[in-house]
């Protein structure tokens, strides 16, 4: 509610701002108000068509929510243009590539994605694992994939507390 009741006011007093209605966009669909999303993703879009962030966004709720999968593919392509680096991009785009293929009964299209698939996980990219799991039952594949997507999502940090003696008497406790 607040949040929502924040981005109308900014886009009451800047209706102009394409990053507001991204923002409001990405609200909207997590509140599965999703043709207002796309709604304002398409603002978004239109006030600023170079903004890759909105374009993956509206390509991601036509592929999962709406299922308009050409739709998709035309806006993550498009995003991927203008920045290739953006994360989970290129993944989205391989599972809108394979729902196509799949949509369109393209079993030719469908087995070269999937031959593509553990030269990928190979070279260090995670792939979506239930697409590898369409792709390839070798388990160390799936096993390599699932360490990547762990190393990617989670990286490492250094332990809180070392198990360091402190050099006093006292007992210290946290809650």
């Amino acid at each position: 509610g607040e949040a929502l009741a924040d981005y109308e006011t900014v886009l009451a007093a800047d209706p102009a701002n394409a990053d507001a209605w991204n923002g409001r966009g990405a609200l909207l669909r997590k509140l599965n108000r999703f043709d207002e999303a796309l709604d304002s993703f398409g603002r978004a879009i239109a006030l600023m068509p170079q903004f890759a962030e909105a374009l993956q966004n509206r390509g991601e709720l036509l592929c999962d929510e709406k299922k308009d999968y050409a739709a998709a593919q035309a806006d993550l392509k498009a995003a991927m243009a203008l920045t290739p680096d953006r994360p989970a991009l290129a993944d989205n785009l391989l599972h809108v590539e394979m729902m196509l293929a799949l949509e369109a009964c393209d079993l030719d299209r469908l087995q070269t994605l999937s031959a593509q698939m553990p030269a990928l996980v190979a070279a260090g990219r995670v792939v979506p694992p239930f697409l590898l799991l369409l792709a390839s039952d070798d388990p160390k594949l799936q096993l390599q994939n699932a360490r990547q997507l762990v190393a990617a999502r989670f990286p490492s940090r250094p332990p809180l507390w070392r198990c360091e003696a402190y050099g006093h008497d006292h007992i210290r406790l946290a809650y």
